[in-house]
């Protein structure tokens, strides 16, 4: 049943307006201002009926009071005076009055007014709890789409990041706009390797992160949560577990951060083992090519001696075989094997040519293969210095949403 409060000096009228009531409202009564003030401290009634004229405090006064008071500054009040006329009324209205009511009003009257101001009281107790969830609602969505904003942003700029220790400095940085206190483990260059914004790592944090990294994808314990990806472990130290709407928000976030940061590292690191494959394949192409020209020259040289060995040896034998004083057939024979031993020497030597094309066709099909090879390097480096170009001149843009 809903309270009303009468404040009124004279007992009678007391009385009689709580005879009236007393059927419909739970009927409370006091005999000043003064005490309907006590009264209120321990009870707020839902509507007040209040005499203009009384002895100390008069009911203009206590509801200046009242409407000054922040808990009570909504509550209905019904003023009761024995004057109707304009004054009186802009009066009553100008220090808070809900409604205005002539002591020789009947009772179907009194009820009336007391019904309409009760009701639109509720209306307005309602309609403030819309105003408040609406407001809720709208401040939730703007903090999601700021926090959605500061992680579009982080995977939006670390794109453009070419080191592991530039990524984790943008990440912290993203970290602490979201008011978190984070520490990092990355699995890199085949070490696990920590990461803080101070640089520090406190030995119990890398024995947590440590522990606690083959726990799944997520690990709560009070107000921490720890994040794990393949290459990247997250302990976040101060998650806001007593609000629960952030701290839920902050729980979709974070393993996207996470994962955006893993997948980047994992994509320098690649990057970087093209770059560092790029070099040996150049280094090595060098030794090979220098061996090979070596060897093509040797070759060239060692053929170039062995035909003049040869051409010197069938000149002295046109000079000393006729000498000799052999019958025909045994010069022929004798020429006849000397011919077959530089028929032999010429296939051999023509051997050492087929093998020097050979060596230049693998020498070409090598440096096809560092060019190659290089211009996969020169593409990387090209990207990683537009994505640095593009940082430069964005640094102070902020990722608009709408």
């Amino acid at each position: 049943m809903q309270k009303v409060l009468i404040v009124d000096d004279d007992v009678f009228t007391r009385e009689a307006h709580k005879k009236f009531l007393k059927d419909t409202y739970n009927v409370f009564c006091a005999s000043s201002a003064e005490d309907a003030l006590v009264m209120m401290k321990s009870a707020i009634p839902d509507l007040m009926l209040l005499d203009v004229k009384m002895d100390g405090m008069d009911g203009y006064e206590l509801c200046k009071v009242i409407r000054a008071t922040e808990e009570w500054r909504s509550l209905p009040i019904l003023f009761v005076s024995g004057l109707s006329n304009l004054e009186e009324k802009l009066k009553c209205y100008d220090v808070g009055g809900d409604d205005f009511i002539h002591k020789s009003f009947h009772a179907d009257e009194l009820l009336a007014k007391i019904k309409v101001l009760l009701r639109t009281a509720e209306d307005k107790k309602e309609l403030s709890k819309k105003v408040e969830d609406a407001h809720s609602t709208v401040m939730t969505v703007i903090s999601t789409t700021s926090e959605l904003g500061k992680a579009m942003q982080f995977a939006e700029k670390v794109i453009a990041l070419s080191s592991v220790s530039q990524a984790t400095e943008l990440f912290f940085s993203v970290m602490e706009s979201y008011d978190l206190d984070s520490v990092a483990c990355i699995f890199h260059e085949h070490e696990y390797k920590y990461f803080s914004p101070s640089g520090y790592v406190k030995p119990i944090e890398r024995e947590l992160l440590e522990v606690l990294r083959n726990k799944g994808r997520f690990y709560h314990f009070e107000q921490r949560t720890q994040t794990n990806f393949s290459n990247v472990s997250v302990l976040v130290k101060n998650m806001p577990v007593d609000d629960d709407a952030r701290y839920g928000r902050l729980k979709d976030i974070l393993p996207a951060l996470v994962g955006v940061l893993g997948s980047r590292i994992s994509a320098i690191e690649a990057q970087d083992a093209i770059i560092s494959q790029s070099q040996e394949v150049i280094y090595s192409f060098d030794v090979i090519q220098t061996t090979m020209n070596t060897l093509t020259a040797s070759l060239a040289k060692n053929q170039e001696e062995a035909a003049a060995v040869l051409r010197k040896m069938i000149s002295d034998l046109d000079w000393f075989v006729p000498k000799l004083g052999l019958e025909d057939d045994q010069e022929q024979y004798i020429i006849g094997h000397i011919d077959q031993a530089i028929n032999g020497a010429l296939s051999i030597m023509n051997a050492g040519t087929s093998i020097q094309n050979s060596f230049s066709e693998i020498t070409n099909s090598l440096k096809a293969t560092v060019e190659n090879q290089n211009k996969i390097v020169v593409d990387i480096l090209n990207e990683r210095e537009a994505h640095a170009c593009e940082e430069g001149s964005t640094d102070d843009d902020d990722v608009e949403l709408f």
